[in-house]
């Protein structure tokens, strides 16, 4: 295998001519950018936890002090279930008795003439009946 010699490599021509690079390499200019850099990250850093501490004596400012008398609210929303299959049988239980049972028929607005009835009877009566409408003077 042949080594390839391009006719320009960048390098003066006693370079090209030995084959390799004869100068080493200006290290002025690397230990200033190094410098630099680092100067850089350290500024970064300093700033950086300036507004840390800025931030944490804002916040301790202006947070209000908690009573030590008081007790822990629990927040609301959704929260563990313990026992989520005994909690669903009551809930099954209790749409069931609000929906398949007599106890589904109750006056919603009596002057209004609403009523809740269990949605098997009311689809029921939808088919036969047709949607319901009031009159237009009520």
């Amino acid at each position: 295998m042949g080594h390839s010699q391009h006719p320009f490599s960048g390098g003066s021509a006693e370079s090209v001519k030995a084959g390799h690079e004869l100068t080493d390499v200006k290290v002025g200019p690397l230990l200033q950018f190094g410098v630099m850099l680092a100067a850089i990250v350290v500024v970064t850093m300093w700033a950086m936890l300036k507004m840390h501490h800025g931030f944490d004596e804002y916040f301790t400012r202006t947070d209000e002090p908690v009573h030590p008398m008081s007790t822990p609210t629990v927040p609301a929303g959704p929260r563990l279930q313990a026992n989520e299959a005994a909690e669903y049988r009551v809930y099954a239980a209790a749409q069931r008795a609000a929906t398949a049972t007599d106890g589904a028929y109750r006056w919603i607005d009596k002057s209004g003439d609403v009523v809740a009835v269990p949605i098997s009877r009311a689809m029921e009566l939808v088919l036969q009946q047709g949607l319901p409408h009031r009159p237009p003077n009520k």
